[in-house]
């Protein structure tokens, strides 16, 4: 499939890129979310709870999704646009951003359709069915297809700008440089990734830094887990001018991965231990494989913690999110 090959000349490319990538993902998002809203297909709700009514149905889906698309980003943004539109509620969201977390590390393992790389025939494709089609639904629905496409677009500039800034050997440096403090690592990881937005770029990294001896294994897993937190930080983007239950669902989800890192960092020397151990008994074959095995076992535990302990965040996260906090519309609570 066709994939947008950008090669910047310049810093100023490169800021125009993320910027201009950032600015086409924001209006595909608010142009899906508008539509979709507006269309209050009964039908379209009807299934989409139906998939995700209960705890397991919605954990299944993020991670399913996530497979198949390989962009968590996206995931979460579709995810913001269903519960801003009414069509989920903040937990059944909360669930499938949960099991996008787990998905991102399937996708180190599998080769699936990068649906990004789709997205001009998504943006040319309903533009064509705009033009064609009169009857209102179908606009709208043509209308929002078009809104995905161009979130799409928006990330493949993104993930363009991004890859010329982490393949820099300033920005290689500056890791080798400042991380092999595990505490040093975890802060950098979170802030690198929340820059780039693109934990995959640092797990990337990560694999070939370790690979080569640079960096040592223990801060290589605090850097992962930091970047765990990073991503998360990313949802802050997609809720912008959204309701009360999508900011809840983004700020749950956040609050679910540092307490996941929080019990990982806790445990980081036996962590560290039982990955080094994998590695010398041959289970895990290549130093590239040790990060992403690391990154695998922290996503299954926290996702099954997560699952267990599910109506509990909900209830941590209506603390966090009280109106003496948060002063903003008044939307009533769902459950499963």
């Amino acid at each position: 499939m066709l994939a947008i090959n950008i090669i910047p000349r310049n810093d100023f490319d490169i800021f125009l890129l993320t910027i201009g990538g950032l600015s086409i993902f924001l209006f595909g998002l608010s142009l899906t979310r508008e539509n979709l809203k507006e269309l209050g297909n009964s039908y379209l709700e009807k299934v989409i709870q139906k998939s995700t009514n209960t705890k397991l149905k919605a954990f299944i889906v993020g991670l399913v999704s996530t497979v198949l698309i390989q962009s968590s980003s996206g995931v979460t943004a579709i995810v913001v646009t269903f519960i801003a539109c009414g069509y989920l509620t903040y937990p059944q969201g909360l669930g499938i951003m949960i099991g996008a977390n787990l998905g991102t590390c399937v996708t180190a393992f599998l080769v699936g359709v990068n649906i990004q790389e789709w997205s001009l025939i998504i943006i040319i494709v309903a533009t064509t069915a705009l033009c064609i089609l009169k009857k209102n639904s179908h606009q709208l629905i043509s209308s929002a297809f078009l809104g995905i496409g161009f979130l799409f677009l928006g990330l493949q500039f993104m993930e363009e700008g991004f890859k010329a800034i982490v393949e820099s050997d300033a920005f290689s440096n500056f890791i080798i440089h400042y991380s092999n403090n595990s505490f040093v690592a975890l802060l950098f990881g979170t802030i690198l990734t929340f820059i780039i937005q693109s934990s995959s770029a640092i797990i990337g990294i990560l694999e070939q830094l370790y690979a080569a001896q640079i960096i040592t294994l223990q801060p290589a897993l605090a850097l992962m887990l930091g970047s765990n937190i990073g991503t998360t930080l990313t949802g802050a983007f997609v809720v912008i001018n959204t309701n009360r239950e999508t900011k809840k669902a983004v700020v749950a989800n956040i609050i679910f991965n540092v307490i996941g890192v929080i019990i990982f960092l806790i445990i980081l020397t036996p962590f560290t231990n039982l990955i080094s151990s994998l590695e010398i008994n041959g289970t895990i074959a290549t130093p590239q494989l040790a990060i992403a095995m690391g990154h695998l076992i922290f996503n299954f535990v926290t996702v099954v913690l997560a699952y267990i302990f599910f109506d509990y965040l909900i209830k941590l996260t209506n603390i966090v999110y009280s109106d003496k906090i948060f002063k903003t519309s008044q939307i009533k609570n769902h459950s499963f």
